[in-house]
């Protein structure tokens, strides 16, 4: 069913429950399904057309939902950005070839109040999303999923984790990112869940709008996580209403699946998945902890070696995923790598066990061989996060002038270690391959709103 077909029926069958709320405002259904249906018409008269770009550069909230939704309704390409990222917003300015940028609550204010009356209905394999990646070591590319595979997506998380109109989903993420796009703006809709937004992230505002709201479904992203147990509650909390805390967009750590599991009673589970291909694996157990998790609805995975051969359970390699919900392909055709069998590559080195879980022990472009010896840096990276008194961590290979590959990390240290500690430790639990060249101390990791380093401005 089209996901506006369930909004109408929601909007008869449930016109006063809540469907969308922010600090501001919130819709019932009724009210929401009344609302899109008005702005449609107002961005149709506007002169935008299916398959017009459009830019949507604003912050969370009830309006960002509506006009996302709206302009879908009539067939234009959405081009999310994040509201902070000035140098995605340039990049997409250059080269989308936008039709419309909304950058505020006032530009759609602006649009004509005339309303074109029955504005065309998209066709289901008409490009729907133009999406950066994360380009966080480069220039990044601008995936195209088209409509049928965001609701692939859509479908594949409610049937995974059993969304439903009894959800109520708080969301502190940027929608603008893949990871809570797909999860929060489309899928948590097209169930029937009610979506609440928070603008900024703070720890103790998250947990304020749970306790008021009963919040049933967060998403998270790693540094989101560990926030959360680091910071001080003036008294007991409870968060008990939370069935699902589920963390995407980066590698959860042991040290803070603890952590939190000691501070708030409940285990994080783990989401996996990219912008080109939307979630395709979840995590719904404690255990196992070191897995990202198992293939969701509809998702096939296979894992082979460099020849492309498939390998054997429990065997390490190349990761690759088949799902209805994966990109078309990248702007401008830039080569996605998809096999024969439409299997497409997720850029990862892992297993699978026999239980179908599949475990991601590095990324395949950052291996490189040191000694004649295959060197996989987020494995030292793991090791540094273990020492007491290193509080953040990242670890690289890189080249030197003369050719000579080797590692080298970068260090967030509290007080009462030193670096001579560090490589002490270093030398005493990795082999001497494994161990960075390069130990640099600095004040903090800089990384995006989700967490995720940003290596150019750390080099």
């Amino acid at each position: 069913m089209e996901i506006w077909e369930r909004w109408k029926e929601r909007s008869h069958a449930f016109p006063e429950k809540i469907a969308l709320v922010d600090e501001k405002r919130s819709l019932t259904w009724k009210d929401f399904y009344n609302e899109w249906l008005i702005l449609r018409k107002r961005l149709a008269s506007a002169g935008i057309e299916q398959s017009s770009p459009v830019i949507i550069h604003m912050d969370n909230s009830v309006e960002w939902v509506l006009l996302l939704h709206a302009l879908l309704s009539i067939g234009a390409v959405i081009v999310p950005i994040a509201s902070q990222a000035k140098e995605d917003f340039e990049y997409a300015v250059k080269n989308v070839n936008a039709m419309h940028i909304f950058r505020s609550h006032e530009d759609i204010a602006s649009l004509p109040d005339t309303q074109k009356e029955n504005p065309a209905w998209p066709r289901e394999d008409g490009d729907a999303l133009y999406q950066l990646t994360s380009g966080s070591t480069g220039q990044p590319k601008i995936c195209v999923r088209t409509r049928g595979q965001l609701l692939a997506e859509a479908q594949s998380y409610e049937y995974t984790l059993q969304l439903s109109e009894k959800d109520w989903v708080l969301n502190a993420l940027p929608l603008s990112h893949s990871y809570t796009f797909g999860f929060t703006a489309i899928a948590s809709l097209f169930t029937g869940a009610t979506v609440s937004l928070i603008r900024r992230f703070t720890p103790r505002g998250l947990i304020r709008r749970i306790i008021q709201e009963k919040a049933t479904v967060v998403p998270l992203v790693p540094a989101l996580a560990r926030q959360l147990t680091e910071v001080y509650f003036p008294r007991e909390i409870d968060t008990s209403s939370v069935r699902i805390w589920i963390v995407g967009a980066g590698k959860l750590s042991h040290k803070v699946s603890k952590n939190f599991r000691e501070r708030f009673g409940r285990d994080l589970f783990t989401n996996y998945g990219s912008t080109e291909t939307g979630g395709v694996l979840s995590r719904l157990s404690s255990e196992p902890a070191d897995a990202v998790g198992r293939p969701m609805y509809g998702v096939k995975v296979k894992i082979t070696d460099e020849k492309g051969c498939s390998l054997p359970t429990g065997s390490n390699g190349e990761i690759w995923v088949k799902c209805a919900s994966r990109m078309r392909g990248y702007l401008y055709e830039q080569v996605a790598r998809v096999d024969v069998d439409d299997y497409i590559s997720m850029g990862d080195i892992g297993y699978q066990d026999e239980q179908g879980y599949v475990y991601v022990t590095g990324r395949l472009k950052n291996v490189i061989k040191i000694g004649g010896k295959q060197v996989n840096p987020q494995e030292t990276e793991e090791i540094l996060l273990s020492i007491e008194g290193v509080m953040d961590a990242v670890v690289w290979g890189q080249m030197r002038t003369s050719g000579e590959p080797i590692l080298r990390a970068w260090v967030v240290l509290s007080q009462g270690i030193t670096i001579d500690e560090i490589k002490i430790c270093c030398y005493s639990i990795l082999e001497s391959h494994k161990i960075p060249t390069l130990i640099e101390p600095v004040e903090y990791i800089p990384r995006n709103e989700l967490g995720k380093v940003l290596q150019k401005e750390l080099i």
